[in-house]
């Protein structure tokens, strides 16, 4: 998931630095390096786990990528938005405001979020929930004096399910739960399925219940590379770039 997230397609800008003069750099943004991601399932049915991953296996597989950095065009100038955004960053059409850190030394962060609270309610006591708290969130770390920097991704989500353990399957039309216990959850009991069924106790507590989080983070190097472009001829130049990897180059 966080793969898909990369940036390694993205034409950095970054915006304002100082008196009104603004400077124009080549961006480089190297390979990316990922972390190993995280997966807590918490739950209340009986009989049942998180599956647990299987080092058993006669086979091993070796995996090794490499690609091209990506090259793409930058801007840096100051802005006055008081404690919240000293210097702006602008990407792709997106906007990060910064803050001065030290001297020549900046970062630029912003939080993409999307959350979710569903329910669904008869009027013979049924319901079933569904919550979703999704966010990404972009960190730039920028020294203009060295030239250098870093991007950082941080990707974080939690899941959540509610449904009661027992209801009318004939008032409802539901005989089977619609919390997607075979997702998250395999059975303790050999040959066993996890489900949750309209007449049967599947769970220790009522409602059942399952929580799902995760989080996943990526960094890669930045390196500036200074240039006599005109601030004024930046708007284009914005969207120049040379794609990491094959980019679109590739066989299809």
């Amino acid at each position: 998931m966080i793969r898909r997230l990369l940036p390694l397609t993205l034409p950095v800008a970054l915006i304002g630095c100082g008196n009104g003069y603004a400077e124009v750099f080549i961006v480089e943004v190297g390979t990316a390096v990922e972390g190993e991601p995280t997966e807590t399932i918490e739950h209340n049915f009986n009989n049942a786990a998180p599956p647990v991953d299987d080092t058993t296996s006669e086979w091993t597989t070796t995996l090794i990528e490499e690609q091209s950095s990506l090259l793409s065009m930058a801007q840096i100038f100051e802005a006055d938005g008081g404690e919240e955004a000293e210097v702006i960053m602008y990407a792709a059409g997106q906007i990060f405001p910064g803050l001065k850190v030290d001297g020549k030394q900046y970062q630029f962060t912003w939080t993409n979020y999307e959350n979710y609270d569903e329910t669904e309610a008869h009027t013979s006591g049924y319901s079933y929930a569904q919550t979703q708290d999704a966010a990404v969130t972009w960190t730039f770390n920028v020294d203009l004096k060295e030239n250098t920097g870093t991007f950082d991704l941080q990707f974080d989500q939690v899941r959540t399910y509610a449904e009661n353990d027992l209801w009318d399957a004939t008032a409802t039309d539901i005989s089977f739960g619609q919390i997607p216990a075979e997702a998250y959850l395999d059975s303790t009991t050999e040959g066993g399925f996890v489900f949750n069924a309209s007449t049967t106790t599947e769970c220790s507590g009522t409602p059942c219940t399952i929580s799902a989080s995760g989080t996943g983070t990526a960094s890669a190097p930045i390196t500036l590379w200074p240039t006599n472009v005109e601030p004024g001829t930046f708007d284009g130049l914005q969207d120049a770039e040379q794609q990491a990897g094959l980019g679109d180059n590739g066989p299809t």
